[in-house]
């Protein structure tokens, strides 16, 4: 759990900070009101503070100390000002300081929230610079890591590619324009070729502002364009909101690709990456494994027993689904009473018996529900192909499985 030092002397401003912190978050708040509370509690603690929340102007320390000391310490930290002023955008040239907020208006309350979220997913998001400047490079890195990033850099086009394409979790690209093996509108082509707008931002930047390198760059696929020299705190702007961009993508994604009842991912989720791990399959001369598991009688079972039960019945069989196929492939709720295993493998027989255990080993389980105990059964039917058309697996697994439980409900069946 992340540890956070909130040093705050309005009572009103504290109390709710902390409040919202910890309950949105689940993160460990330690507020303090004064300077002289904020540095004993800083020498006396054993455990190193993740994230600082600094009120520049205190009761006994009305200069900003505070920063001083906490940024002497190492600790990231977040600064709070009554009013606007130049020296405090200064201070976001100073190591360790991320960010500063103007408590001018509500506002600002929501806007400290958002930046300590942003701070600490950070540190999952994967990030790369391209640059063949060795300084320029280095100072976007610096920043990057400043604010939580996982950071990885390259100095020209096709040592960018590479890095991309070994990380194939990198969620923001930031390249210059003008570098000597491939311009930075060819290495956004590049990259855009590969993944889509809504699996990673990219941000051009050039020290050449015209509006037509940007308009390259926006044409080219990149998500946004920043001139250099830039400022820290525009920097930073432009990064959080493409991310957060990318965020809310993301969680539109998991509401329309996630089943309510199970939790799992759905057919639509299943369609949409069959390609992918198709063509991993066709590439790596891999075995392509498709299984429907279809409960049987599940219109009589919710009769009987209730529709709650039903759901119940079909979480708990997720969850088991899950710690079962955890590292075999994709599994899914395709829909009604049926779910389905996509996988690759090299090893067909074994992967079978492991379905095949699997299928008898859950057709012996007993769930309970509301101080029931239930029992299931189901139909298996798993096809595997070598060499076959894009389509054709998930339609043929499907056929089967609806053609075996008019005559053998119950059963473990392979229909390649």
């Amino acid at each position: 759990m992340a540890e956070i030092l909130l040093v705050e002397d309005a009572k009103f401003f504290r109390t709710v900070l902390k409040s919202q912190i910890e309950g949105s978050f689940g993160y460990n708040v330690t507020a303090v009101e004064t300077y002289g509370e904020a540095v004993k509690e800083l020498t006396s603690r054993q455990n190193h503070y993740d994230l600082a929340l600094l009120d520049l102007n205190l009761p006994d320390a009305p200069d900003g100390e505070i920063v001083d000391v906490v940024s002497g310490m190492s600790i990231p930290s977040i600064i709070f000002s009554g009013s606007f002023s130049e020296e405090i955008r200064d201070l976001l040239e100073r190591p360790n300081i991320i960010d500063y907020v103007v408590k001018d208006s509500p506002a600002s309350l929501n806007y400290v929230l958002n930046t300590v979220d942003r701070y600490f997913k950070n540190n999952h998001c994967k990030v790369l610079v391209v640059d063949d400047s060795r300084v320029a490079r280095k100072h976007m890195v610096a920043l990057l890591r400043q604010f939580n990033f996982n950071v990885f850099s390259a100095e020209n086009g096709q040592e960018a590619l590479k890095v991309f394409n070994e990380h194939g979790d990198i969620r923001l690209v930031i390249t210059d324009y003008n570098m000597p093996d491939m311009q930075g509108v060819d290495v956004c082509k590049r990259i855009r070729a590969k993944k889509n707008r809504d699996e990673v931002c990219i941000i051009g930047v050039s020290a050449y502002g015209t509006h037509a390198i940007s308009a390259q760059f926006l044409k080219a696929g990149a998500s946004d364009f920043l001139v250099k020299p830039f400022l820290t705190e525009e920097f930073f702007c432009r990064v959080t909101l493409n991310m957060d961009a990318l965020d809310k993508v993301h969680e539109l994604d998991e509401l329309v690709y996630t089943d309510l009842v199970t939790q799992l991912k759905n057919r639509r989720y299943l369609e949409a990456k069959y390609k992918r791990i198709y063509k991993r399959a066709r590439e790596l001369e891999l075995n392509l494994v498709c299984a429907f598991f279809e409960l049987d009688d599940f219109k009589e079972f919710n009769d009987k027993y209730g529709s709650d039960a039903g759901d119940a019945i079909l979480f708990m069989l997720a969850r088991e689904f899950e710690k079962t196929f955890k590292s075999s492939g994709l599994t899914t709720r395709y829909g009604g009473s049926q779910f389905c295993l996509l996988g690759t493998t090299d090893n067909l027989d074994d992967y079978m018996e492991h379905i095949q255990n699997a299928h008898n080993m859950l057709t012996q389980k007993t769930f309970n529900f509301a101080d029931q105990e239930l029992n299931i059964s189901f139909t298996t039917c798993v096809c595997s192909l070598k060499d076959i058309a894009s389509a054709d697996i998930l339609a043929k697994t499907k056929s089967a499985i609806n053609d075996a439980k008019k005559t053998l409900k119950g059963h473990f069946l392979r229909a390649d």
